[in-house]
Protein backbone atom coordinates (compact mmCIF):
# COMPACT_ATOMS: atom_id res chain seq x y z
CA UNK A 1 0.00 0.00 0.00
CA UNK A 2 1.35 2.72 -1.34
CA UNK A 3 0.72 6.43 0.43
CA UNK A 4 1.44 9.60 -1.23
CA UNK A 5 1.03 13.40 0.42
CA UNK A 6 -2.39 15.81 -1.58
CA UNK A 7 -2.66 19.28 -0.43
CA UNK A 8 -6.10 21.59 -1.73
CA UNK A 9 -6.51 25.25 -0.96
CA UNK A 10 -9.22 25.21 1.79
CA UNK A 11 -12.03 27.59 2.61
CA UNK A 12 -13.39 28.40 6.56
CA UNK A 13 -15.30 30.95 7.95
CA UNK A 14 -14.04 32.31 11.36
CA UNK A 15 -15.35 34.78 13.65
CA UNK A 16 -13.76 38.47 13.49
CA UNK A 17 -13.27 40.24 16.93
CA UNK A 18 -15.32 43.62 16.89
CA UNK A 19 -15.81 45.61 19.35
CA UNK A 20 -19.71 45.70 18.51
CA UNK A 21 -21.94 42.88 20.36
CA UNK A 22 -22.24 41.57 16.77
CA UNK A 23 -20.78 38.97 15.30
CA UNK A 24 -19.17 39.49 12.11
CA UNK A 25 -17.63 36.38 10.38
CA UNK A 26 -14.34 36.44 7.82
CA UNK A 27 -13.80 34.00 4.92
CA UNK A 28 -10.25 32.50 5.42
CA UNK A 29 -8.18 30.55 2.90
CA UNK A 30 -6.15 27.80 4.41
CA UNK A 31 -3.37 25.39 2.69
CA UNK A 32 -4.05 21.92 4.12
CA UNK A 33 -2.47 19.01 3.37
CA UNK A 34 -1.65 15.24 4.45
CA UNK A 35 -1.09 11.91 3.88
CA UNK A 36 -3.76 9.66 1.64
CA UNK A 37 -3.79 6.75 2.66
CA UNK A 38 -4.94 4.61 -0.62
CA UNK A 39 -8.26 1.68 0.23
CA UNK A 40 -7.56 -2.05 -0.39
CA UNK A 41 -9.88 -4.31 -0.34
CA UNK A 42 -9.10 -7.10 2.15
CA UNK A 43 -9.40 -11.03 1.79
CA UNK A 44 -12.19 -12.74 3.06
CA UNK A 45 -12.41 -16.36 2.03
CA UNK A 46 -10.04 -19.24 1.80
CA UNK A 47 -7.85 -20.35 4.40
CA UNK A 48 -8.23 -17.88 7.68
CA UNK A 49 -4.09 -17.36 7.43
CA UNK A 50 -4.46 -16.02 4.08
CA UNK A 51 -7.52 -13.51 4.90
CA UNK A 52 -7.09 -9.64 6.18
CA UNK A 53 -9.14 -7.39 6.90
CA UNK A 54 -9.93 -3.57 4.25
CA UNK A 55 -7.08 -1.27 4.94
CA UNK A 56 -6.61 2.39 4.51
CA UNK A 57 -8.53 4.85 2.66
CA UNK A 58 -8.33 7.63 4.54
CA UNK A 59 -6.40 10.92 5.03
CA UNK A 60 -3.85 11.14 7.86
CA UNK A 61 -1.63 14.02 9.56
CA UNK A 62 -3.70 17.07 8.34
CA UNK A 63 -1.98 20.01 8.18
CA UNK A 64 -3.37 23.35 7.99
CA UNK A 65 -1.47 26.64 7.21
CA UNK A 66 -2.36 30.32 7.23
CA UNK A 67 0.38 32.08 5.45
CA UNK A 68 3.04 29.07 6.79
CA UNK A 69 1.82 29.03 10.39
CA UNK A 70 -0.11 25.54 11.30
CA UNK A 71 -3.55 26.80 12.20
CA UNK A 72 -5.96 24.10 14.49
CA UNK A 73 -9.22 23.03 12.47
CA UNK A 74 -12.22 23.40 14.41
CA UNK A 75 -15.18 21.69 14.16
CA UNK A 76 -16.77 19.81 11.35
CA UNK A 77 -13.55 21.67 9.61
CA UNK A 78 -11.33 18.67 10.03
CA UNK A 79 -13.70 16.70 8.72
CA UNK A 80 -14.56 18.72 5.76
CA UNK A 81 -11.08 18.96 4.82
CA UNK A 82 -9.91 15.32 4.74
CA UNK A 83 -13.04 14.78 2.39
CA UNK A 84 -11.49 17.50 0.21
CA UNK A 85 -7.99 16.02 0.32
CA UNK A 86 -9.83 12.43 -0.31
CA UNK A 87 -11.64 14.19 -3.50
CA UNK A 88 -8.03 15.27 -4.68
CA UNK A 89 -6.02 12.67 -4.05
CA UNK A 90 -8.87 10.60 -6.47
CA UNK A 91 -8.38 12.65 -9.11
CA UNK A 92 -4.36 12.98 -8.76
CA UNK A 93 -4.68 9.21 -8.75
CA UNK A 94 -7.33 9.37 -11.98
CA UNK A 95 -5.01 11.55 -13.85
CA UNK A 96 -2.16 9.15 -13.54
CA UNK A 97 -3.98 6.31 -14.24
CA UNK A 98 -5.16 7.74 -17.05
CA UNK A 99 -1.61 9.15 -18.25
CA UNK A 100 -0.24 5.49 -17.49
CA UNK A 101 -2.49 4.01 -20.22
CA UNK A 102 -2.54 6.72 -22.76
CA UNK A 103 1.35 5.85 -22.03
CA UNK A 104 0.93 2.19 -22.88
CA UNK A 105 -1.17 2.94 -25.92
CA UNK A 106 1.55 5.15 -27.06
CA UNK A 107 4.05 2.32 -26.75
CA UNK A 108 1.74 0.05 -28.24
CA UNK A 109 1.13 2.40 -31.58
CA UNK A 110 4.93 2.82 -31.96
CA UNK A 111 5.29 -1.57 -32.05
Amino acid sequence: MRSSQVSVTFYVERPLPTLSEETEWVEIELEVSGTDVPFVRGRFSGPPERCYPDEGGEVEDVIAKLGGVEVELIGTEEDRAQEALREEAANVAEARADAAAEAAYESRMED
